[in-house]
């Protein structure tokens, strides 16, 4: 059987959602044929297998999170990369500073994002709707927190075990 680039690529995203028991899959698209023949390439698909080597250490994970959630400054910075993204979003990605961040995307612009604070520190979020004022609320006592803003970016104290809302204002 003949699989062009994107068809492929197709297959080991799916591969990989079926490892980690994705159910919104559908299964003819899961279950992958035992040999992929790609430019007269017959070469059995586990081959790497053999070696130790896994689809989850091809960085395919790292590479959707960095399309989703970028931290790696300090700042988190959510789907940094939006060119030709349509509707998306996540749950509980990790960020530096021992933060579980969830957001979700229309196609144009944010919709939500709630970040959980693992161990209290100071977060740093990139300014989400512009120069529109934001709001941040920590969900178990609806307490609006305090911010100030560093140029583009949004600055605010958080609690461990917390979880905050950020929203236009």
């Amino acid at each position: 059987m003949r699989f062009s680039l994107s068809t492929l690529l197709t297959r080991i995203v799916v591969l990989t959602a079926a490892m980690f028991s994705a159910p919104s899959f559908p299964s003819e698209l899961v279950s992958a044929p035992a040999t992929i023949e790609f430019n007269r390439d017959s070469t059995h698909y586990d081959f790497m297998m053999q070696m130790g080597i896994w689809i989850e250490n091809l960085s395919l994970p790292a590479v959707v999170n960095e399309c989703l959630l970028q931290s790696y400054s300090g700042t988190i910075r959510l789907f940094p990369n939006t060119q030709g993204l349509g509707a998306a979003s996540f749950q509980d990605l990790r960020a530096v500073g021992a933060f579980l961040v969830s957001a979700a995307y229309d196609g144009k612009k944010v919709l939500r994002a709630e970040i959980d604070s693992e161990k209290g520190a100071e977060c740093r979020l990139a300014q989400l709707w512009g120069a529109s004022p934001v709001q941040i609320t920590q969900l178990c006592s609806g307490q609006v927190m305090n911010s100030r803003r560093e140029g583009e970016v949004v600055v605010f104290s958080t609690q461990p075990g917390q979880r905050y809302r950020v929203e236009a204002a």
